[in-house]
């Protein structure tokens, strides 16, 4: 637990500097979204800039050593239409956000490890980039990659 409290400590910084709202945490993972109600002017160049800044913070928490070997993490980033809203019962409610957007931005951090990947953007978040952002960064494009539980495949960029 106090690992995954500096853990997270870290790297959530990032999105909450770039107008992002750290939604949850799920085992080890964060999920945060980047939406004008939370502070955003551009949701899709926002968390992209926070990634980066998570990988920075990623690194900087290695170099503290408190774990035997470094910590590797991926992040997955999508954008579209999704519902957020509280959630659950009378006894239990959880502000959320849900539907296929979010599954495909979880779906699409999974694939980080098998292409080797710390951050990538789906094909339709990459054509929201800003130009200055998409010419700042450098990407490796993925074409037809078949995500689980998906039919459609999916163009994903690997940021270098």
């Amino acid at each position: 637990v106090s690992f995954l409290n500096s853990y997270f400590a870290h790297i959530t910084e990032p999105i909450m500097e770039r107008g992002g709202m750290v939604n949850k945490f799920i085992g080890d993972a964060v999920m945060g979204v980047f939406a004008p109600q939370f502070g955003s002017r551009n949701h899709v160049d926002d968390a992209l800039l926070a990634a980066l800044g998570m990988r920075e913070k990623l690194a900087e928490f290695n170099t503290k050593g408190l774990m035997p070997e470094p910590v590797n993490f991926g992040v997955g980033i999508h954008t579209g239409p999704l519902v957020a809203g509280n959630v659950g019962t009378e006894k239990r409610m959880e502000y959320t956000l849900i539907g296929d957007t979010v599954n495909i931005a979880s779906r699409i951090e999974g694939e980080n490890k098998a292409l080797g990947s710390t951050i990538l953007i789906s094909g339709d978040a990459y054509d929201r980039l800003s130009p200055d952002i998409r010419s700042k960064s450098s990407f490796e494009k993925y074409e037809n990659i078949q995500i689980r539980g998906k039919q459609k495949t999916l163009t994903l960029y690997k940021v270098i």
